[in-house]
């Protein structure tokens, strides 16, 4: 394995906990924007990113002025293998507010109709 990808490891989430961290984050974008992205809260979740990405030893992570996220992610094999390119976009829509999500994980899902929010009616 890369000593570099080895001691900067310092972050030791799993990816259901990076997922529920990253649905949390209030990206929502505006409908009539003329710029990108469409909102600087879409920026907050791009920024995260390249933090975490310099945290797990990935080289040149960056944020270009569209909030697109780029790095490259080194081999951890021995083998001679090529190196793994991360691109991220932000892409939100207007139509439902990206503030307060509260994430649930159904464990062990039966195929059954999962409950939203029963007081509004609203079933899956």
């Amino acid at each position: 394995m890369d000593e570099r990808y080895r001691e900067r490891r310092v972050d030791s989430m799993n990816v259901m906990e990076r997922f529920l961290k990253y649905v949390a984050v209030d990206t929502e974008s505006v409908e009539d924007a003329t710029c990108f992205p469409s909102s600087e809260k879409q920026k907050n979740l791009a920024k995260m990113l390249v933090e975490e990405l310099k945290q797990i030893g990935a080289e040149h992570p960056r944020m270009d002025e569209f909030g697109y996220v780029y790095a490259t992610i080194p081999a951890t094999s021995d083998k001679k293998v090529p190196v793994l390119g991360f691109l991220a976009h932000m892409d939100t829509s207007p139509a439902m507010s990206g503030k307060d999500i509260k994430a649930r994980v159904i464990k062990n899902y039966d195929g059954g109709t999962i409950v939203l929010n029963e007081k509004e009616h609203i079933f899956m």
